[in-house]
């Protein structure tokens, strides 16, 4: 195993030489840092409602000697309505987000088939109301309290009938049956924290775009760094206008582009080498995300949910009950955490990227299911489960941009998760066990597109994760009672590569 790891080593550090000796001689903003650019002041919201319908029916009819004509109806309608509401801002004393988000699903559908006059008919109603939003208030000295709310209210109801043949006698049945699940999924992150990161893939894209422009021939004057900043600028700007036809918004794109460019003197030609360069930058030069600074930070996570689901049905027979059950699950957490971001431009083509986060806190489960007999308290089945715990994450990439063209990126990615001293309790067997669980999962990211020239381009993906999972829990069945411990070690990776080379 130590030599495959060192084996995948050699290769992507011959990659990254390779990449080094073929790229072309720099211009002078190519040592312009991403770190210098402050994205400015905006506020960018958008209300999207989408409504769609979708119905269909066909009918099937047959006729044989022996049986006379059958045949089947079938019909079904459904109507989805879900206005979504964004919001994004960046300022010197916030950033934040909010989505919101409101969807109505109502369908219908029935069957009829021939000669048995049978038929079901359905009726179901989907709602849901979600809520998310990040706050981060900048105090002073880059100092910061956070707020991330989320909320989702959801129900679906579900309503069936049917008229069934039952037996030789041809006796109609009818089967009704009523099912209802609400739910409730409610969280808020509250954090203390230090730092700041702001997005800087503008800058970059600004200094390629210039680059390039630099290349054709189509600049009048050295470029500077202001030249870059203003640039980049106005890409954040248009990047968070709110637009509504595509294809205006690419004209009124580059046409501002290209005013800004002529208002700084750097354009000497308006070839047609010019407008396509920055067409071509425009849509493909803000693929690959850079961002710059850190954030340290501390808090609290409380969370709550609760689901439910009830179910009626009956039966038409004479002497039939209607059976009624309900089940239903809750959920409360309550733990810190404490973590790091830190973003690292080394230069335009390098970056790194570290997030580290441990969280600790305590889970309480409990599910009950109860069946109702014709009004009468059935078997109740109910259970609750103590989860403390501790879960920690890792992650850390190295990122090579040469240009928009190229990317490659290297790093090690890891997730360690714990119940420490929980418990199982059945209340109907009087059951009292502890549990304890430690699952991990950790391996090494390899990923890069390079362009090599028109005519050679190399892909490649390398995924190597190791997998441990140890637990000692309890399990009930009428049969067996007891503890069971359980330990397993896999490893398990993914190669892919791809190289092209075409000759004429």
């Amino acid at each position: 195993m130590k030599n495959y790891f060192r084996q995948v080593a050699l290769f992507c550090l011959s990659i990254l030489l390779l990449m080094g000796l073929s790229r072309k001689s720099e211009a002078q903003i190519s040592h312009f840092r991403l770190s210098d650019y402050k994205p400015p002041a905006y506020v960018h919201q958008s209300l999207d409602f989408g409504v769609n319908l979708l119905g269909s029916a066909n009918m099937a009819t047959s006729a044989l000697a022996d049986t006379g004509q059958s045949g089947s109806k079938n019909s079904s309608f459904s109507f989805n309505f879900n206005p979504v509401y964004q919001r994004f801002s960046n300022s010197e004393k916030y950033q934040g987000n909010l989505t919101a988000g409101l969807q109505l699903s109502p369908g219908f559908s029935m069957q009829k088939f021939k000669p048995s006059n049978s038929s079901e008919s359905a009726f179901q109603f989907f709602s849901r109301i979600q809520l998310s939003t990040t706050n981060r208030f900048y105090i002073r000295k880059g100092l910061f309290i956070e707020t991330d709310p989320a909320v989702t209210l959801q129900s679906t109801t579900y309503n069936s009938n049917r008229n069934l043949v039952s037996g030789s006698s041809n006796e109609l049945r009818n089967l009704k049956e009523r099912n209802w699940a609400p739910s409730f999924n409610g969280s808020v992150q509250l954090i203390l924290g230090k730092g700041r990161i702001d997005e800087v893939t503008d800058a970059m894209l600004s200094v390629y775009m210039l680059q390039d422009l630099a290349q054709l021939g189509c600049t009048s004057k050295s470029l500077s760094k202001e030249d870059v900043i203003a640039l980049a600028t106005r890409i954040t700007q248009l990047k968070n206008q709110r637009f509504f036809d595509s294809r205006l918004q690419k004209i009124r794109e580059i046409e501002s582009i290209d005013s800004l460019i002529q208002q700084l003197g750097i354009r000497s030609t308006a070839s047609a080498a010019y407008f396509t360069s920055l067409n071509d930058d425009w849509d493909y030069g803000q693929s690959n995300l850079r961002y710059s600074g850190y954030r340290f930070y501390t808090g609290l996570l409380p969370s709550y949910m609760y689901q439910a689901q009830n179910t009626r049905s009956s039966s038409g027979d004479s002497g039939s009950v209607d059976s009624r059950s309900r089940n239903t699950t809750t959920r409360f957490y309550l733990g810190c955490l404490a973590g790091v971001d830190w973003e690292k431009p080394h230069s335009l083509r390098w970056q790194s990227s570290l997030a580290l986060e441990i969280r600790y806190g305590t889970g309480h489960i409990e599910s009950k299911y109860e069946d109702f007999n014709s009004g009468a308290s059935g078997p109740s089945i109910q259970s609750a489960f103590t989860q403390p715990g501790f879960i920690a994450s890792f992650n850390y990439s190295l990122g090579y941009y040469p240009d928009t063209r190229t990317f490659l990126s290297c790093g090690m990615a890891g997730n360690l998760n714990t119940i420490i001293n929980g418990t199982e309790d059945n209340q109907n067997y009087a059951e009292h066990t502890s549990v304890s669980e430690t699952g991990l999962y950790a391996g090494p990211r390899f990923a890069a597109y390079y362009y090599l020239s028109e005519k050679v381009r190399l892909q490649f993906n390398v995924n190597i994760d190791y997998f441990f999972d140890d637990s000692n829990s309890w399990e009930y069945s009428p049969l067996i009672n007891t503890s069971y411990y359980h330990e397993s070690n896999t490893i398990q990776g993914s190669v892919t590569g791809k190289l092209v080379y075409s000759l004429f």
